[in-house]
Parts: C-alpha cells; structure tokens; sequence
C-alpha cells in the first residue's frame, strides 16, 4: 500500500526527472524528423520552373512499414514524456502560494543548492524540508 510519504518521495523524484523528460522530448522530435526525411523526402527546388526532386529512397521499399512503426513507437515515448511533465506542472498549479510554489521548483526543478533556497527565503535547511513536505501532501 501506498503510503503518504512513498506520494511524496515519488512527486519530489519526478520533479527531479523534469529535466531528463524535457531532453527525451528534444532527442524524440529530431529522431521523428529523420524518419519523416526517410519515410517523405525531402524536396529541393531545381531550376526555375522544373521539377522538384527527392532525396528520399524508395517508395515501394518493403521497410517502409517498419520505419512507421518505429516513427509510431517514438512518438509514444514522446508522449509518455510529455505527459509526465505535464503531471508535475498540473500539481504544481494546485499550490496555491507562488513563494511554495518557487520553493519547490528552486530546489527540485532548477536543482538549486538546497542552503541557497533556504537562505533566500530566510529559513533554515529543516523547517524549508518539513515546510516542502508538508505542500507536496497537500496537492498528492
């Protein structure tokens, strides 16, 4: 069973992946790029009015199938991505109190040193942890 404390440890861990997630989506997207360039070609102008050609290869290519599936499987593992920021940023939004809500992000986002974020929001380290802990239990 779940616990409060397990909601907690595991919101504060995908805050901490925030930054991984955002760098599979880039990594995603140029991946789905080079398959559309496999999968369409690119065109070029030549000449004025003449034809345009393409550097794809060819249409009839029996791995045409197989490189829609894994254009397929890309974008789902982007979406996965994208969806997991989006929980974070929907909580996030459930805090109520911008300094909270700055507090979280500084030190579980931006991974800010911890002494720093206490400092500029004139706590010590401990009472900003047991304040954290206690708004992550609100909004989980």
């Amino acid at each position: 069973m779940l616990t409060d404390k397990d909601k907690i440890e595991q919101f504060k861990r995908d805050c901490k992946s925030n930054d991984y997630y955002t760098k599979t989506i880039l990594e995603c997207n140029e991946k789905i790029e080079e398959l559309d360039v496999k999968l369409n070609g690119l065109g070029c102008p030549n000449g004025n009015d003449g034809p345009k050609c393409e550097n794809a290869s060819d249409p009839y290519k029996s791995n045409k199938l197989a490189l829609i599936m894994e254009q397929d499987q890309i974008i789902k593992e982007r979406n996965e991505c994208i969806n997991k920021i989006n929980s974070v940023n929907t909580k996030l939004m459930k805090i109520l109190d911008p300094v909270d809500r700055q507090i979280i992000v500084e030190v579980y986002i931006d991974k800010k040193n911890h002494q720093h974020v206490a400092d500029k929001y004139h706590m010590n380290r401990q009472n900003m942890y047991k304040r954290i802990n206690k708004i992550i239990e609100k909004i989980v």
